[in-house]
């Protein structure tokens, strides 16, 4: 059996074109010096380029070793980003592995260096879907089946955004490293903290944080002080801008579940301006772990979840110990189709504004798992919460929930608080605990 390589894919792609279904061999796999980033040499059989880098969604095909050296991989969704006047870097988002490397056993072709220069683009033929390229299989074994990115990467339809006067090119999100000095980006805010003070013995001050999102990834951004009271009221969420000239640094992955290696600090000479041409930017993403495995889940871990409201507590009140302040919250225990049941803790103005009524579907983005009374989440300042969200998943919680799961009297609680199941109308009975420790807030 013979693999085929889209002959030509390269060039063509450095000249501006977009060919699908990409079909290329993985000639070497080299980590970024600093987080979890993989850039791919890759070669058409023409020519071998290192402009691929892997989304770090993908990263579990490097790990598994399906994604190697002399591996065929066919890239079924990326985009590109102009470095420079003659170079392009391609964003993989998708791919599916067609050939390992021990079934390939070596280098395809005779591909040479692509230097992007004008002549290698000039000569560069239109690509075509599929130019045969052979190469020998070793001992007959088939080409694996497809491996697709997870669903939550979103759709790459629509104009790439451009950067306003006096901005620098707009990059991808997931490209984003603290070594690069010009770039923008064009992001939505998919959630907003409120503003948070502190003080201690190096001073006080005030922060908030938020999260943006591109079509390809996420990252959270902070504004400390000066830059708070600058941007606050300006960034909205759900709203898409332009932002540049922002500092850049290794993320505290201990306080968000976003995926990306580093986080945005905005300083003196940040620049945001609102952008109202973002058909091309995505809504919200998330990465959902389903509640029986939270089981196993460590304590202090950051999680999207996805369940159906069960039942609430009414409103209680809290000492947070470091301060004295009370603080207002709720206990919900949220179900899903695995038949399992935890608690949930809203806090200050979500638990008085959530209505339980009529079992809704709840979406969070960012609870931090508890050990407390067996396994718990919380709602932290960067928590998101959608009731009721327009997505797949929801659709078909609400109908698990209508069909069967209301009636499920073997649901286990992982928090401990009640056995069986029951509906919306009974109430949970709880100790309320007057003092408790909050953790401190990392900025």
């Amino acid at each position: 059996m013979a693999v085929q390589l889209t002959d030509g894919a390269i060039a063509a792609i450095h000249k501006g074109e977009k060919p699908d279904d990409v079909v290329l061999q993985v000639m070497a796999v080299r980590k970024f010096p600093t987080g979890d980033r993989c850039r791919l040499l890759v070669s058409d059989g023409v020519h071998r380029s290192g402009f691929a880098i892997m989304a770090t969604q993908l990263n579990p095909l490097v790990t598994s070793g399906e994604v190697a050296q002399h591996a065929v991989i066919k890239v079924t969704k990326y985009f590109c980003n102009q470095v420079s006047d003659k170079k392009k870097m391609m964003i993989i988002l998708a791919l599916e592995v067609v050939l390992t490397a021990e079934d390939v056993g070596g280098e395809i072709g005779n591909p040479q260096p692509f230097e992007g220069s004008s002549a290698d683009t000039a000569s560069a033929a239109t690509v075509p879907s599929r130019a045969p390229q052979p190469a020998a299989m070793t001992n007959g074994r088939s080409p694996l089946v497809q491996r697709n990115v997870p669903s939550s990467v979103p759709s790459m339809g629509g104009e790439d955004p451009v950067a306003p006067d006096g901005f620098p090119n707009v990059r991808p999100i997931q490209v984003l490293t603290p070594y690069q000095n010009k770039w923008s980006i064009c992001a939505r805010v998919t959630s907003k903290s409120t503003i948070r003070t502190w003080s201690n013995s190096r001073g006080e001050g005030k922060l908030f944080s938020f999260e943006l999102l591109d079509k390809s990834g996420e990252i959270r951004a902070t504004a400390f002080n000066a830059e708070c009271d600058k941007f606050y009221d300006m960034i909205e969420p759900n709203k898409v801008y332009y932002i540049c000239s922002a500092t850049l640094k290794t993320a505290n992955k201990q306080y968000t579940s976003i995926k990306n290696d580093y986080e945005m600090t905005f300083n003196s000479n940040t620049q945001v301006v609102p952008c109202s041409q973002d058909d091309s930017i995505p809504t919200m993403q998330f990465d959902f772990v389903t509640i029986d495995q939270l089981e196993q889940a460590q304590k202090d871990s950051i999680v999207d979840l996805i369940g159906v409201c069960r039942d609430t507590t009414e409103m209680t009140s809290v000492t947070q110990r470091s301060t004295g302040k009370e603080l207002r919250k709720r206990e919900i225990s949220v179900v899903d189709h695995t038949s399992r049941a935890i608690s949930l803790t809203l806090w200050a103005e979500q638990a008085e504004k959530f209505d339980g009524s009529g079992n809704p579907v709840i979406a969070v983005k960012g609870a931090r798992v508890s050990d407390f009374n067996g396994v718990s989440l919380s709602l932290i300042g960067s928590s998101t919460l959608q009731i009721n969200p327009d997505i797949s998943e929801a659709h078909q919680l609400k109908g698990w929930w209508e069909q069967t799961g209301c009636n499920n009297m073997d649901i286990v609680n992982l928090s401990n608080q009640r056995g069986g199941g029951g509906g919306a109308s009974c109430v949970m009975v709880v100790v309320v605990v007057v003092v408790v420790e909050v953790r401190r807030v990392s900025w």
